[in-house]
């Protein structure tokens, strides 16, 4: 193996490979970056190299251009190479395999890395056809970024710990709840193939690699224990979570009762400064409701606060009683200017963007 690649792309793709490794593998397997070079074909100049590392659960791979003199194949440690590759500069990285030995030259820099001769097997060509779909860069991942706020992390209720996708006919929604709030986006995917009856649970450190890197147009494709993501720049496979996910829409009130209809960055403020003197645990907030008027008001230990701001409402004055940290999560991943809310005393509030009816969040009342 003999090639050599820009340093910036080399150092992105270790970074993305290193991302879903173990770093307390027992497996060494797990901890390997593994490396294949291909001599150029064709007409083309360059040649390229594929990278891929993988944990047990979850891998990705990817491959860029380089100029590669000699194909080969090795695995590397992810934490020895990820360390020297990020910290080089600037410069055309060159990189030799000499028996087991893998040499790295940038500038002045050089390094020795052991490696292993082979290569952990690799899941990304196995069949993934019980359904499919692609979708624009707007859509399936931005989606699952905007309800992720509301992924469980109790290990007691594992089913939670992540991002639920429910295809439901025409419509595709992606669920997020731990069971005190709940969020939901209905998408619009294309070439669906499959049962559309069919639903996925994808686990929390899923959630997060793909809201990181996959970037740009998506094909996405599941079995009954995988999905795999094919992006801008690699191909992500990981597990699914092993469970039943609770009938989210039992959970979702319907759109009745009382109506406000608040500024977005306005409530957030007022949400922020109030939660500052709530209860620690449960960071409740009362929501006073009149027209034109919500009230805001917290307190706990002593010290108590209150703002007010204006607001459209409709409907009988309402007090509520919410967690200020979940409302203020769910507001954080709306960039509508306004949001809406629908409620009744002591029951679930029903948050729309005003510009956006296909997200909804709902947030439990609490007792204040």
């Amino acid at each position: 193996m003999k090639f050599e690649i820009g340093k910036e792309s080399f150092s992105a793709a270790i970074g993305m490979i290193t991302s879903v490794l173990d770093k307390k593998a027992t497996v060494p397997l797990f901890g390997m970056v593994n490396i294949v070079s291909y001599l150029p074909e064709g007409n083309s100049d360059n040649g390229k190299i594929v990278l891929y590392g993988m944990n047990g659960v979850s891998e990705i791979r990817t491959e860029i251009e380089a100029t590669v003199s000699e194909a080969g194949q090795v695995a590397v440690s992810g934490e020895v190479l990820g360390g020297i590759v990020r910290k080089l500069p600037l410069k055309p990285v060159k990189v030799e395999l000499s028996s087991s030995i893998m040499n790295v030259k940038c500038g002045r820099s050089k390094f020795k890395v052991t490696t292993l001769n082979d290569l952990a097997p690799s899941l990304v060509d196995s069949d993934y056809t019980e359904v499919s779909f692609k979708a624009g860069a707007s859509v399936f991942v931005p989606a699952i970024k905007m309800v992720a706020f509301a992924m469980s992390d109790d290990a007691s209720r594992h089913y939670l710990n992540g991002v639920h996708i429910d295809f439901g006919g025409e419509e595709t929604n992606i669920v997020a709840t731990d069971g005190h709030r709940l969020a939901r986006k209905v998408v619009e995917v294309d070439s669906f193939l499959g049962d559309a009856t069919k639903s996925y649970t994808i686990p929390r450190p899923a959630v997060e690699f793909l809201s990181k890197y996959a970037n740009g147009d998506v094909e996405v494709s599941f079995t009954s224990r995988k999905i795999k993501v094919e992006f801008l720049g690699g191909t992500f496979i990981s597990n699914l979570i092993d469970g039943v996910y609770p009938d989210y829409r039992r959970v979702i009130p319907p759109t009745e009762g009382c109506r406000a209809e608040i500024d977005t960055s306005e409530f957030a403020r007022t949400i922020s400064l109030v939660t500052a003197t709530s209860e620690a645990k449960t960071r409740a907030v009362k929501l006073n409701f009149s027209e034109g008027l919500l009230v805001t008001t917290a307190g706990s230990d002593g010290n108590e606060g209150k703002d007010e701001i204006e607001i459209e409402f409709e409907g009988a004055p309402t007090i509520t009683g919410l967690n200020g940290k979940y409302l203020a999560e769910i507001l954080s991943s709306v960039e509508a200017p306004g949001i809406v809310l629908w409620f009744a005393k002591d029951k679930p509030v029903k948050l729309i963007p005003s510009d956006d009816p296909n997200f909804t969040a709902i947030c439990m009342p609490l007792r204040v």
